[in-house]
């Protein structure tokens, strides 16, 4: 991870405050004086990290917002950090009940599916390995309750 920061100029005079390691995936925050970015890197025992640094790009690309993308490499994604944003908050779990937020939500992933369809390199990007299985009726009747969101007024009823 080191060697890629260095590769990308963000690991001299920074501090790494790790975040979480699991899967294969280490997210950080990296910190100096008056910066600090979260920075998420693939090992290679994870396959994914490629996918989720085109997507960025992808959505980067076509002007849908996200996170900036402060800098990336093929398996190190730099972020800014979202506690030291002035746009973005972490969601919280009140905000499944809140008209507000499922109509901020729905406003992005119709302005996603508006901006996508003029992605020229749609088709080549990696979206779902299998839809039928990732997107199995089991597994979201799963997710949810486990999630205990079957009450949800946005959640799906099964």
């Amino acid at each position: 991870m080191e060697e890629e920061l260095k590769r990308i100029g963000f690991f001299e005079g920074r501090t790494i405050q790790p975040i979480q390691d699991k899967f294969g995936i280490s997210v950080f925050r990296i910190v100096n004086e008056n910066e600090s970015y979260v920075g998420k890197f693939f090992s290679d025992e994870y396959k994914h990290g490629q996918r989720e640094i085109s997507h960025y790009t992808m959505l980067n690309k076509i002007g849908v917002p996200t996170l900036k993308v402060i800098a990336h490499t093929d398996c190190l994604l730099l972020l800014e950090d979202i506690l030291a944003s002035n746009l973005y908050r972490l969601g919280t779990e009140d905000d499944m009940s809140d008209i507000r937020v499922a109509h901020l939500v729905g406003k992005w992933i119709k302005l996603l599916h508006t901006k996508g369809q003029k992605y020229e390199d749609l088709l080549e990007l990696p979206l779902l390995d299998n839809v039928k299985n990732e997107l199995d009726i089991e597994k979201i009747y799963t997710v949810i309750q486990k999630s205990g969101t079957s009450d949800n007024p946005f959640g799906m009823r099964c």
